[in-house]
Formats: C-alpha cells, sequence, structure tokens
C-alpha cells in the first residue's frame, strides 16, 4: 500500500484530517448552504472515510463520484 502522507508525522496527519472535518462542518452549520461539493484527491477509501466519520452527526445526502481515465484515454487527451 501507498503511505498517502509520505514524511508526515502522527501528528500532521490528525491536523491535516481534523481540518477537512472543520472545513466541512463549517459548511453544515451555514443555514444558507444547500450544496456542498468537496473536491479532493483521494486514492485510498480510508482517507474518504476518515473524513466523512467526523460527520455522522450531520444530515446530509452522500454523492461519491470518480473521475477514472486509462493510459490510452490520457495520451490521447494530452496528445
Amino acid at each position: 500500500m501507498v503511505n498517502p502522507y509520505p514524511g508526515k508525522t502522527p501528528e500532521q496527519k490528525r491536523y491535516a484530517e481534523e481540518a477537512f472535518a472543520h472545513i466541512l462542518n463549517g459548511y453544515f452549520e451555514d443555514d444558507n448552504t444547500k450544496t456542498i461539493l468537496f473536491s479532493w484527491l483521494m486514492p485510498h477509501d480510508f482517507m474518504f472515510d476518515l473524513v466523512t466519520s467526523r460527520l455522522k452527526d450531520k444530515d446530509y445526502e452522500l454523492h461519491k463520484i470518480s473521475l477514472i481515465c486509462s493510459d490510452r484515454e490520457t495520451y490521447i487527451e494530452n496528445g
């Protein structure tokens, strides 16, 4: 498995996870916010689970979307 936090201490990992949750929770607290689009590269499911696990007390509908391309499509797109 690839380490998603190369060179980071456990404390730095925790800060990053808490920062994601803090930002998202701030949007949940805003009565004027109807839709939250959180776009971030999360190459491992456990990273996604770390963020969403901190939102369990919130009432929301989750839509998880993945954009995937093959090497060939990437080559054609960039070629």
